[in-house]
């Protein structure tokens, strides 16, 4: 199991794997996915993310900010900017 989650301090999405007890884990190995502004321009700025199968090939995907992120086979997530300001997801 996994968590997706922005850091907007960093900047940064970051995906993280979930220890197997979360409640008496001292600590959560997680890495980043996406690093930038992510549509940030003026007062607008990426918030929230969805998971779906955007193009229907039967793998979630991820949407946040103006990104799509395309799950790849190797484990990995490549980022399609869909939208020239970030917003609401």
């Amino acid at each position: 199991t996994q968590l997706v989650f922005w850091n907007q301090g960093s900047k940064t999405l970051f995906i993280a794997d979930v220890p197997d007890n979360p409640k008496i884990s001292a600590e959560w190995k997680f890495e980043p996915l996406f690093s930038g502004e992510a549509g940030n321009q003026n007062a607008w700025y990426p918030e929230g993310l969805a998971r779906f199968d955007i193009d229907t090939d039967g793998v979630t995907d991820l949407l946040a900010g103006n990104y799509w992120f395309k799950y790849q086979v190797n484990g990995t997530f490549k980022p399609i900017q869909v939208a020239e300001v970030g917003g609401r997801i």
